[in-house]
């Protein structure tokens, strides 16, 4: 479905390569985020190294250079602003999802030609990427209440005194948070030129 919707929107635009090897490596870390709590680098840096080569491959057959610039810029300034609170607070926002932001900013900075737009994108992908992320983890933490505390445990955690994992208070509730980072970034590259009206690779 998340291919489906790529290639309608991308249509056989300059873009599709990419996002097509961007959607299937969000997809395989999202499933294992979901079940292991975590973004494993041996999918995570393919990912990166591979969609970053199609973009150079496309570049060099044809598609803008202009855009080149800003995927740089937007890759590393979404790093940085996910380093921030995670320095601040390692337990709140792993590490794996600051890597995993170099990915997001670098497809999303792509679609603009202009490096200002590419950063206000990588916005637009933070904020409901966090917004997200919330809902997400108030939907789980309600369903460890209704369901069980081992609704989606993270497997690494250390169980209480019964075996079962420890039911922490609703606004501390940990989970997976790379699958709404990326769906987010997909979604905003995918609108990026209705986010900026104007003209972009999409």
């Amino acid at each position: 479905m998340i291919w489906a919707l790529v290639g309608a929107r991308a249509g056989w635009s300059a873009a599709l390569g990419p996002l097509l090897i961007f959607a299937s490596g969000a997809i395989a870390l999202s499933v294992v985020d979901v079940v292991r709590f975590r973004l494993p680098d041996r999918i995570l840096f393919p990912t990166l190294f591979a969609t970053a080569a199609a973009i150079v491959v496309v570049t060099v057959a044809g598609a803008p250079t202009s855009h080149l610039m800003p995927a740089l810029v937007a890759g590393v300034s979404y790093f940085l602003l996910l380093l921030i609170p995670n320095l601040i607070s390692p337990a709140g926002l792993a590490f794996g999802d600051v890597k995993l932001a170099l990915l997001l900013g670098l497809v999303v900075g792509w679609m603009r030609a202009s490096i200002a737009e590419a950063l206000v994108l990588v916005i637009y992908a933070m904020m409901i990427g966090m917004l997200l992320g919330i809902f997400s983890g108030l939907a789980v933490g309600v369903g460890r209440r209704i369901i069980g505390p081992q609704f989606l445990a993270d497997p690494d955690e250390e169980p209480g005194p019964d075996g079962q994992p420890v039911l922490t208070p609703l606004l501390r509730t940990a989970f997976p948070f790379g699958p709404a980072l990326a769906a987010s970034a997909l979604a905003v590259a995918l609108l990026s030129g209705d986010l900026i009206n104007g003209s972009g690779l999409l």
